[in-house]
């Protein structure tokens, strides 16, 4: 009869065992994909403002920056078209974004000028690779111009 008490024993314990394994990986499962969501969203990059246009009629701003995403990227050029108020971007720009042709200062050169109160025109290097360069972003229109030579 005590041996049946001790197998009856064992296999509670072995269920006891198996079910606090069971959950132990089901934590740290779902501690895992925490980190990992933690993790991935957190931006790497970071935006370091260069100069800023304003518009005419002091509604909207151009704001030129240099964007660094670590040591594995290079800098790039961002321009983003903000309202007045606007707090400065942590992501990268909404209207146009290049990389090469960089300044000294790692900046690529750019020239904005604004054609109206809804308007303006950025001019860039031949050699600048684009990454993006929206044509209007909040009812702004943007034109875009290349300049003939190597720079400005």
């Amino acid at each position: 009869m005590s041996s049946l008490f001790s197998i009856r024993l064992l296999l509670s314990f072995l269920k006891f065992m198996a079910a606090f394994a069971g959950a132990a990986f089901v934590g740290l499962a779902m501690l895992a994909g925490i980190v990992g969501w933690l993790l991935s969203s957190v931006d790497p990059c970071g935006n370091d403002p260069q100069y800023e246009v304003a518009s005419p009629d002091g509604r909207h701003r151009a704001v030129v920056f240099q964007r660094d995403c670590g040591a594995t990227t290079g800098f790039s050029t961002h321009v983003s078209i903000l309202t007045a108020g606007e707090a400065f971007p942590s992501e990268g720009g909404n209207v146009f974004a290049a990389d090469s042709m960089r300044d000294p200062n790692g900046v690529l050169p750019l020239r904005i000028t604004w054609t109206g109160d809804r308007s303006i025109l950025i001019q860039r290097a031949r050699a600048a690779k684009v990454f993006r360069s929206e044509s209007r972003v909040l009812g702004v229109a943007v034109d875009y111009k290349v300049a003939a030579g190597p720079g400005l």
